[in-house]
């Protein structure tokens, strides 16, 4: 069963479900969607890995960001990976 945790980057919540343990695997959902398009890959990915499901910035649970730009998605992502 998946965590759900928040995460906080420059004072906005960022929310992400965590399931799994071993290497890290990021997914990402597409524009206009959340990370709930991953619930039916979860269960068997997180067998054999650390799966972490976050809402990008200004989707489902998560705050938008300051800089919604992709380096700025980008570089709140990079800081979710450091921080798990």
């Amino acid at each position: 069963m998946a965590e759900s945790k928040s995460f906080y980057y420059q004072q906005k919540k960022i929310y992400c479900r965590i399931s799994g343990s071993g290497p890290c695997v990021v997914l990402l959902h597409g524009f206009g969607e959340t990370g709930s398009v991953w619930d039916q890959q979860l269960p068997f990915l997180a067998k054999h890995y650390s799966v972490l499901v976050p809402d990008l910035p200004g989707s489902g649970a998560s705050d938008a960001i300051d800089d919604m730009s992709m380096e700025g998605l980008a570089a709140c992502m990079a800081a979710l990976v450091q921080d798990h």
